[in-house]
């Protein structure tokens, strides 16, 4: 800015016109500055800042105007839901920046596989969204599949030059088809979502209203709502099942079980909840809280009867991973003066094989800080004896399913047979699941089982008697 006159100006005038000025030049620059700060905020409003695509904000807004829009029109859409498959392990392997450009990379991609009226989204974390305006069932199951075998087909790398792949999990859903409100398209999708992975992921799954169950109902957003905010109230509590002595028919040890205790006064079973919780990666909030409860539940024994009760104690593959739960255990075992001996932890066998690698040093530090560990529903994966000759337990519990039928099946009375043999020669301790009866528990005793748990010898309690 500049100023100018006929005049010669004094001293004091030319300070007062340069203050005044610089003071414009302030005023029009930092409007500059607002509005282009403006303009940010409006694009960052409905835009994710990684990569590029709409958000989740503008993916909402977006389908409350679709539905009304359909309608009028008599119009079909549809809505898709992808989610990448095990991406945690690409965080956890090569670090975040690597797991970023991955991201930035598919969502270029996902676009590449869309047509201009197309809406894709971000809706946070690993899970993007699209919706598809005047598109049938059919039209958006081809989309998925291009997108899902395009995504399949790209290689990405590390800094250090190792390649690796990343597949999709894809869910459909149809308006108005499948649903007719947002939040059944959205809980809809999230089931179809749900059993691609079940599928054994790298799936596409469209939604089916006539085969849903109120379990997958129950798999909707809601219920994940209602699943965290139970976590965050502290609604989860454990119940413990005896695990008799099949030679003395005493009580050895107890399992703990979780348990939810709702908001309208009703109790749920694991059985209903697990699978979400496991989904949805809420697995190691929950296992915190039941390994604090349960260790608070024998220090309350002790202190009532003078001796700790072996309790087992159930872990997710995420605690497995993260490994910080060892800490976590022994620091509370040590403040409350229970001993970590009476701590028996467990996990599936399906879970063990996805971290085989670490599994030997997760089970040698337990075993140092004193904790012992049991391999539950040994039997149910193909190499179950290459686990037993590389990593060491104290216990196996042999899988539910064979012990249910070992009265009137052969095979599996041949199987639990040779696995209690097996186990016994190289020292490990067995227990058997699901023993619904007196029959049940008699041909496992015959056969050298040393320990049994159902609903015959006891049903889970909330309290340790």
């Amino acid at each position: 800015m500049a100023f100018a006159s006929a005049v010669p100006l004094s001293h004091q005038e030319q300070s007062i016109i340069r203050s005044l000025l610089s003071v414009m030049v302030m005023i029009v620059g930092s409007s500059k500055v607002l509005s282009r700060t403006l303009s940010e905020l409006e694009y960052y409003s409905t835009h994710d800042p990684l990569t590029g695509i709409h958000n989740r904000r503008y993916f909402n807004d977006m389908l409350e105007y679709e539905i009304p829009r359909s309608e009028r029109h008599n119009h079909e859409f549809s809505v898709l839901l992808l989610d990448l498959d095990d991406f945690k392990d690409i965080n956890d392997s090569y670090g975040h920046p690597v797991g970023d450009s991955v991201l930035i990379k598919i969502a270029a991609t996902i676009c590449t596989r869309l047509r201009k009226g197309d809406i894709p989204v971000r809706m946070g974390g690993d899970e993007f969204a699209i919706i598809l305006p005047e598109t049938s069932l059919q039209g958006a199951k081809d989309v998925a599949e291009s997108i899902r075998s395009s995504l399949h087909g790209m290689s990405f790398e590390t800094p250090d030059g190792k390649s690796f792949h990343v597949s999709t999990s894809v869910g459909v859903i149809g308006y108005p088809r499948d649903a007719q409100s947002v939040s059944d398209l959205m809980s809809g999708v999230d089931i179809a979502l749900y059993r691609a992975k079940q599928l054994g992921k790298n799936e596409v799954c469209v939604f089916d209203a006539d085969a849903n169950t109120p379990q997958a109902l129950q798999d909707s957003r809601s219920f994940v709502e209602e699943l965290r905010q139970s976590l965050a109230e502290d609604r989860f509590q454990p119940h413990f099942q005896p695990i008799v002595d099949c030679k003395t028919g005493e009580i050895f040890a107890y399992e703990s079980v979780a348990r939810l205790s709702r908001a309208d006064g009703t109790t749920m079973t694991a059985g209903l909840f697990i699978e979400t919780i496991e989904k949805y990666g809420l697995s190691r909030e929950l296992d915190r809280i039941m390994v604090r409860k349960v260790i608070e539940a024998n220090k309350a024994n002790i202190d009532r009867s003078g001796r700790p009760q072996r309790l087992f104690i159930n872990l997710s593959a995420q605690e497995i991973q993260g490994r910080g739960i060892l800490g976590f255990a022994e620091q509370l075992c040590e403040q409350l003066g229970v001993p970590p001996s009476s701590i028996v932890f467990e996990i599936l066998e399906r879970d063990a094989i996805g971290d085989m690698s670490h599994m030997g040093k997760f089970l040698a530090n337990l075993r140092k800080q004193g904790f012992a560990f049991a391999l539950d529903d040994f039997g149910s994966g193909y190499n179950s004896f290459h686990y037993l000759r590389e990593l060491h337990f104290e216990y196996v519990k042999i899988d539910g399913a064979f012990v249910r039928n070992i009265v009137d099946s052969k095979i599996d009375l041949a199987l639990v047979s040779n696995l209690s043999r097996l186990c016994r020669d190289l020292g490990i301790l067995t227990i058997g699941e699901y023993v619904e009866s007196a029959e049940i528990l008699e041909v496992l005793q015959d056969i050298g089982i040393d320990y049994a748990q159902g609903f015959h010898l006891g049903i889970p309690q909330s309290s340790l008697p």
